[in-house]
């Protein structure tokens, strides 16, 4: 008998849920998203009205295989994917590509457990097409933006970079940080405190409190928008004077009871705030974790389970049942002094999806110390922080009495105050001896705990004052207070602070900037994309991060302005709500975004066509120097106008300063002079200070030797075998090495694996743990060896020698020792590298075909070739596998654009594509008709809702390196 089949996105899920169902059902995961748009081109037909083109991801076909034969087979169709947008598009494609033989039915539940899931098979739906014609579109405009916008971006500025519709904006609120943080000035001011007692208590420490001044001469302290603060030390000082001798009475007391009432629960944005500021996560660990939580785990003898309901939502909604189990949790557990009379309810932001619920644990009565031996230490603190949550959310207000107390300080009639008449002169009437001061306390006496004995956090949290926490005695209106002590102290205006997790998701939220389940994929895809990085737990922008921003703001003002990224997410939830038609909001955009897009590709400057001017002259030449950028990541440098006669450059910092470099006294190798310390590309390095004329250069080992393991070689010495020269360790891209001093006239170099096989061996010396060479040759004469010169004429007849000195530091050196030479050879299949039939390294295989000199084996990034040994004069390389004369490239049938010349077929590192014949001059890239270009391997689907399991949320559209550099082509 055939049983219906049921799918969900996750294994996970699947797993709790076939446990739920029971034997009826056969639960099988699609593992996300099963179809997208094409991964090599658009995908989107502009011409027929935003026709979307899906295919089976690569990745499932395998899966989706298996989910038609299981379909075929089955009674039924349950589509029970995540209650959202995503899940719905999941359910919809699902159901285009099985073509089920039975019924198919739509099923939702916000919490998996049993009753939830019963009530849901009990009386299933069908797909919400609004829903997903929402989904389609946001999809459908991050493929737009991803795939028009990055390819103009690797054409003026740097290849590589993309951009997206809501992450863009993302980077830009950081952006504009940074440069408010840079271009704040700090002022200066200062605050005025009393600490006084009740008359004749005044050496009585418990009695006494603190008072803050507020008022003076009738009038509330303000500078610049700041209160109760003065402008200048003059000022202090003289208040502080007029003081001294005052009369000090108390004119009012307020005593108030306070509510402190209980947040709501979490949503989506709350959870992943208070998850970063209570336990450390990232927004992408929390979701992670929440997922885990929600999908379910075994609990022995209750079976799986899902722990909590569904983690993307924006809503606080809580059901019926739940607020009745949570009140009698309430009402058992702590008493019925801890349960209001009603029960709470919290009103949802405007555009919240009110079907679903807040996140909380599906049965309160699950503790989170009833699952201490079933979660994982991460899983643990984050159901600990919902349960706690969800349950003071339903309990009573905390209650506290507070008390204000307004105090006179009053001069004596008698006593100058010529200072304060000149200080305040400028900014109103003078100061009369009359004149009083009003300084306020504030204390602070709980009442009630409330919901605090469950949240430990309260809304007033760990942020009341000293003032607010104090305890003041009772004292009533008119009692005379005794000054103890009276303190002026100085501050400074502080910029605001760099974006954290935290306050970045807040933002986002109170902009209207993408949706809550979309704010971990935007906060992951701005790093990845190095667009902004992380110190200290705070956003920094990064240079290519503001190239970028600067670059979308000015040609693509509609899409970098917050207004109408929020006014696009309200036109998707109209879509979903059936008030707008996706194909109509589409239209409305691209028809804008499109017109932006021709303007910008004749507008927009590349990054070092418009150099910054700069007020410095070039030290070699005496012409004026400009800020250019590097390519690779963007960094402003210092350039001779003069160039390229002068090529001279300096390095500047993040202002724009020169970073001139830092005196050492390490001796050039080369020419005694000293060294010093600049920095380049890949950081700090040494460098001889006789530059240009000795050009010598060395790695700082202190700084790199402990993390990439060459701490024990960091000082290495030996003989070059071909040209007789010193031999160093060296970084490169693709880590260390070790290379001839001779180069670029010799390019020597050795590997640290061949160079630590040649030390192995070596016995240590026991009584100062130096290694010999067995015949008991201590560090002292190897010393000494060192400083003697090699002999140009008896390079063959050595071998290497290796010495560990009292630091603990490797000393290679060479040694007139005979050493017969290594014949070449062929590798076998037994060697580390080359294969069966490879050349040995430096053996000769053919002549080039331009200058006649012998090819030998190299290696490079992309695997083992042929490289000419007339190198740097000849570049000629060949394919290992494909010596002999190269073939053509075959004609791709089109015509390049920028030039006209005929494309042809090349290959790169991801795949084929069309490139013009007149390469070098010419540098077009163009798709192959016949298999367009498109988006690269780590470009990820539009920032759609969220799918648990391999979605297509949250990255950027980005298309691969290949793909066309030209705004036309990419059209095309």
């Amino acid at each position: 008998m055939s049983k219906a089949l049921v799918i969900v996105e996750s294994p996970a899920k699947a797993r709790t849920l076939e446990k739920i169902l029971g034997g009826e059902y056969v639960v099988k995961a699609s593992v996300g998203h099963v179809r997208d748009l094409p991964s090599r081109s658009m995908g989107v037909n502009l011409k027929k009205n935003f026709e979307a083109s899906y295919e089976v991801v690569p990745d499932r076909k395998k899966v989706v295989s298996e989910l038609k034969s299981a379909a075929r087979e089955a009674e039924a169709l349950y589509l029970a994917c995540d209650p959202d947008r995503e899940g719905e598009a999941i359910a919809w494609h699902l159901s285009e590509l099985l073509a089920a033989r039975g019924p198919t039915h739509r099923v939702t539940f916000h919490e998996i457990t049993a009753p939830a899931v019963a009530k849901a098979f009990e009386n299933p739906g069908v797909i919400d097409l609004d829903k997903v014609n929402a989904q389609q579109a946001r999809r459908i405009l991050d493929r737009l933006v991803g795939y028009l916008l990055s390819p103009l971006l690797w054409q003026k500025v740097t290849r590589g970079l993309s951009a997206g519709r809501v992450q863009s904006v993302a980077v830009r609120l950081i952006v504009e940080r940074e440069r408010q943080i840079a271009a704040f000035n700090p002022e200066e001011y200062w605050e005025i405190e009393a600490k006084v007692a009740p008359e004749g208590q005044k050496d009585d420490e418990k009695a006494s409190f603190f008072a803050e001044l507020k008022k003076l001469r009738g009038k509330p302290l303000q500078v610049d928008g700041k209160p109760n603060v003065l402008r200048s030390v003059e000022e202090a000082t003289a208040v502080v004077a007029s003081l001294e001798k005052a009369i000090w009475k108390i004119i009012s007391v307020e005593k108030k009871e306070r509510k402190d009432n209980p947040s709501a629960p979490f949503t989506t944005s709350t959870l992943q705030q208070a998850a970063a500021n209570r336990l450390r996560f990232s927004a992408k660990k929390t979701m992670r974790t929440a997922q885990d939580l929600y999908e379910g785990l075994d609990l022995g003898a209750e079976g799986p389970v899902g722990l909590i309901t569904y983690m993307r939502t924006d809503s606080v909604n809580i059901s019926n049942e739940a607020v009745t189990e949570v009140r009698d949790y309430i009402e058992k557990s702590y008493g019925k002094e801890y349960l209001p009379p009603k029960p709470a309810k919290y009103k949802s932001k405007k555009g919240a999806q009110e079907a679903h619920e807040a996140i909380r644990p599906t049965s309160v009565s699950r503790t989170p110390e009833s699952l201490g031996m079933v979660l994982s230490k991460e899983q643990g603190d984050l159901y600990r922080l919902i349960w706690e949550r969800f349950v003071a959310c339903q309990m009573a207000a905390g209650r506290a009495m507070v008390t204000t107390m307004t105090i006179e300080a009053t001069p004596p009639a008698d006593l100058p105050l010529h200072e304060l008449e000149g200080v305040r002169e400028k900014q109103g009437p003078k100061v009369e001896p009359s004149e009083t001061a009003l300084f306020r306390a504030g204390g602070r006496v709980p009442l009630f705990d409330g919901y605090a004995r469950v949240l430990k956090f309260t809304r007033r949290g760990d942020a009341a004052k000293k003032g607010d926490a104090a305890v003041l005695p009772d004292l009533s209106e008119d009692a005379i207070l005794d000054l103890v002590q009276l303190t002026e102290s100085q501050h400074h205006t502080s910029p605001p602070p760099r974006y954290n997790e935290a306050s970045l998701v807040k933002t986002l939220e109170e902009l209207g900037i993408g949706r809550p389940s979309t704010y971990a994929s935007i906060i992951s895809t701005i790093q990845d994309r190095q667009y902004v990085e992380q110190a200290d737990r705070r956003f920094h922008a990064t240079e290519l991060g503001e190239v970028v921003t600067d670059k979308l703001t000015k040609h693509f003002p509609d899409i970098m302005d917050y207004k109408f990224t929020s006014h696009m997410e309200d036109e998707l939830d109209e879509i979903e709500e059936k008030r707008a038609t996706y194909r109509g909001v589409l239209r409305e955009f691209y028809d804008a975004f499109n017109k932006n897009l021709k303007t910008a590709n004749h507008q927009m400057k590349g990054i070092n066509e418009e150099p910054e001017p700069s007020d410095r002259t070039c030290e070699k030449c005496s012409k004026p120097m400009v800020y250019k950028r590097n390519k690779r990541d963007l960094s402003r440098f210092l350039s001779c106008t003069g160039y390229p006669n002068c090529k001279h450059t300096l390095p500047v910092d993040r202002k724009g300063d020169p970073m001139l470099p830092e005196e050492t006294d390490i001796p050039c190798e080369k020419c005694g002079n000293t060294m010093v310390k600049r920095r380049g590309r890949r950081g700090a390095f040494l460098s001889c200070s006789a530059y240009p004329k000795c050009d010598n250069s060395a790695d700082l080992p202190s700084e790199k030797g402990e993390k990439d393991g060459t701490a024990d070689i960091a000082e290495v010495v030996i003989a070059c075998d071909a040209c007789n020269k010193a031999m160093v360790l060296r970084r490169g891209r693709r880590g260390p090495f070790v290379a001839c001093t001779g180069y670029p006239e010799c390019k020597k170099t050795l590997s640290l694996a061949k160079l630590r096989g040649l030390i192995k061996d070596i016995p240590e010396q026991p009584e100062t743990g130096a290694k010999t060479d067995g015949d008991g040759e201590g560090e002292a004469e190897t010393e000494a060896r060192k400083s003697k010169p090699v002999d140009a004429d008896d390079v063959e007849d050595r071998r290497i020698k290796v010495l560990r000195s009292a630091s603990g530091r490797l000393r290679v050196l060479e040694e007139g020792l005979e050493a017969p030479a290594a014949p070449a050879r062929r590798a076998s299949d037994d060697d580390e590298e080359g294969g069966e039939g490879e050349p040995a390294p430096g053996e000769p295989v053919e002549k080039c075909d331009r200058c006649g000199k012998d090819m030998v084996l190299r290696s490079g990034r992309r695997g083992r070739f042929l490289g000419c040994t007339g190198y740097p004069t000849c570049r000629r390389t060949k394919p290992l596998a494909k010596s002999g004369p190269r073939k053509k490239p075959d004609p791709a049938g089109i015509d390049c654009t920028r030039c006209g010349k005929p494309m042809v077929v090349r290959n790169g590192p991801r795949g084929a594509f069309a490139g013009c014949s007149g390469y070098p001059r010419c540098r077009n890239a163009q798709p192959l008709p016949e298999k367009p270009a498109g988006e690269g391997p780590d470009g990820e689907a539009g920032d759609g809702e969220g799918g648990s399991d391999g979605g297509s949320s949250g990255g950027e559209e980005t298309p691969p390196s290949e793909a066309p550099t030209s705004v036309d082509s990419a059209v095309s």
